[in-house]
């Protein structure tokens, strides 16, 4: 039996941790008998990344307006999509109730299966999640998250599923040749490379992790930071700290970047001080690739999938961050299966698209 899927993403489609886990779902799932459709936008006056674009190209693919700058003809054309076809399924991926928007539509266009995706612990329009709540309940018929916290925080008590952000795990194993490469092309060889992804905002906390980085530097002097992002540069804030602090020529900015297995080679610690996260993708691939983590408290426990993760607490000195970051390091854990380890805690990509699959053809999981 032929299954109609549109997939849905309520935050720009670029370089971001929501983007990815739809990539790596589409690109792992065995598509037999599914016709898949995606419904996506771009950043404002900007365009979808070709990069992107090119992983989707099997599937049925409409850019749509701008969720937030143009929500009337945003939501137009997500009507105009759902009323043309004959969907099975409608799987929405974002951050808050406000996916009560797309599930409504889904209800009045006859979408028998209507999924809200919860990828967040926390959002930025909190009275409009508050206020939407009810909708999500009415509207919905299975609520997938990435973790229990980021579950419980958007559904509380109504009955939802946590599907992992997971990975294809080979793609991030350790490659010591890989590693010296990198190392020579980005001209830190003989650097201690303390390692972040993330977009440039407030939640992922780039001020603290300047601070902590500052204090490592005093404990190793040839510190190095490598910070890769989906934001096209550094916030004015973030220039003028580096400038304060002294690290402008100790900090390489790389941004959309399509090689950050390769990337997270060359690393040697990995600095995550998020305010707050639905589960961080990009801490699963570091531990894929054997890396060392130091992680705030923001982030949910259940992202620990190896032994050199350490979660500390926003309100511990910055000192106690470097000497944790600087002691993690120095235990040699690159080499070591943690293929198995993350397969066991639910980050196989493989394993889970097809419970993924099982959810949209209607079979019990």
């Amino acid at each position: 039996m032929m299954r109609k899927v549109l997939i849905i993403s309520t935050v720009p489609f670029r370089h971001n941790g929501i983007t990815k886990v739809i990539l790596n779902y589409f690109s792992a799932m065995d598509k037999e008998n599914m016709d898949i459709h995606l419904a996506v936008f771009c950043e404002k006056n900007k365009e979808v990344p070709k990069s992107i674009l090119e992983q989707i190209k099997s599937a049925n693919v409409y850019i749509v307006p701008n969720r937030k700058a143009n929500f009337f003809g945003y939501v137009s054309s997500i009507n105009k999509i759902m009323k043309e076809n004959k969907f099975d399924v409608v799987h929405i991926n974002g951050n808050s109730n406000t996916m009560s928007i797309e599930l409504f539509l889904a209800k009045i266009n006859g979408v028998p299966n209507r999924i809200a995706h919860a990828h967040s612990s926390s959002c930025s329009h909190k009275i409009a999640n508050l206020l939407m709540k009810p909708l999500t309940k009415m509207f919905c018929t299975y609520r997938l998250a990435c973790s229990e916290d980021t579950g419980k925080w958007l559904f509380k008590r109504e009955k939802y599923v946590v599907l992992k952000n997971a990975i294809c795990l080979e793609h991030y194993k350790y490659d010591e040749k890989v590693r010296e490469d990198y190392r020579k092309k980005l001209n830190i060889d003989d650097k201690f490379v303390v390692g972040h992804i993330g977009l440039v905002n407030g939640p992922k906390n780039h001020i603290f992790l300047f601070d902590v980085f500052k204090e490592i530097i005093k404990i190793k002097n040839n510190a190095f930071l490598l910070l890769i992002s989906g934001s096209e540069k550094l916030n004015s804030e973030l220039i003028e700290k580096a400038k304060k602090l002294n690290i402008e020529d100790k900090l390489l900015f790389l941004t959309k970047r399509d090689d950050v297995p390769q990337l997270l080679q060359a690393m040697d610690v990995f600095v995550f001080p998020s305010k707050h996260e639905g589960l961080g993708l990009v801490l699963i691939e570091a531990q894929a690739s054997g890396l060392p983590c130091v992680v705030s408290d923001g982030v949910p426990k259940e992202v620990k999938a190896i032994d050199y993760v350490e979660f500390l607490s926003l309100n511990k000195d910055i000192q106690v961050w470097a000497n944790e970051a600087v002691n993690l390091a120095e235990k040699d854990n690159r080499k070591s299966e943690v293929e198995k380890q993350l397969t066991d805690a639910g980050y196989n990509i493989y394993e889970n698209a097809n419970i993924l699959r099982r959810i949209y053809m209607g079979e019990s999981i």
